[in-house]
């Protein structure tokens, strides 16, 4: 075989060469180009399951506070019959106290009540004050924290302290757009109706001032252990005094 021959096989075979490189250079390019694509859209993908997992987490926290409210009401409502069926039972209201709930008329912000609630007598004063809170929480304010932190004496007085927080689903919350459900701070405190009215049911109805036994002498708000500052519902976080 002669060189010219053998060259010519040579340089055949080098472009040969060449061109399986170059075409796999590009089917890796193209295969390259299709993994980044695909990244991309699994990437998308990813943010779209984590938007609709975070949307459906809140659709099953707002199911959850409607059935709380819808509880709420009915156990309400159960309460109320057994109250009005019982007002002739002699054992019964030896056994219980009937307490009001009271809130403020929405045209004269007069006091009014607006419902009955029943505690054990032989409860602690404490114990007593801590029925009103659960059942003010859970019958008025949506089920929001109302702690009654200590009886505390100031100045000979017996002053009940009781804390209000935040849902924990809106414990962090800043934008009223964020918030899941009802708040103290973006409802319950808002207007000057919607003020009056929550100023009214927690201090009328933790101060009970038409009852005549044993009962604290004064109660003071706290927002988060703290005195709060809110416009419309200002004097909630003094003492008030029977």
């Amino acid at each position: 075989m002669n060189r010219k021959l053998i060259f010519s096989l040579f340089i055949f075979l080098l472009a040969l060469i060449i061109g399986c490189i170059s075409l796999l250079k590009y089917k890796n390019d193209k295969l390259l180009e299709e993994v980044t694509l695909l990244k991309e859209q699994n990437l998308k993908l990813l943010d779209k399951i984590k938007y609709y997992k975070d949307e459906n987490s809140i659709l099953n926290k707002k199911i959850t506070i409607l059935e709380n409210e819808i509880n709420a009401v009915h156990s309400l409502v159960e309460e109320q019959i057994l109250i009005i069926n019982s007002k002739n039972n002699k054992d019964f209201m030896e056994k219980y106290i009937v307490l009001p709930i009271y809130s403020a008329d929405i045209y004269t912000f007069d006091k009014e009540v607006i419902s009955n609630i029943i505690i054990p007598k032989e409860s602690s004063l404490k114990e007593k004050l801590d029925v009103i809170a659960g059942k003010l929480s859970r019958y008025c304010f949506s089920n929001l924290p109302i702690e009654v932190v200590k009886i505390e004496e100031i100045d000979n007085k017996q002053i009940a302290i009781v804390n209000l927080k935040e849902a924990s689903t809106n414990e962090e919350i800043t934008e009223p757009s964020k918030v899941i459900g009802t708040t103290w701070k973006y409802n319950y405190f808002q207007g000057s109706c919607g003020g009056t009215c929550t100023f009214t049911k927690l201090v009328e109805t933790f101060l009970q001032r038409d009852y005549n036994s044993e009962w604290i002498d004064g109660v003071q708000f706290l927002y988060y252990n703290e005195a709060g500052d809110f416009e419309h519902v200002e004097g909630l976080f003094d003492i008030n005094y029977r």
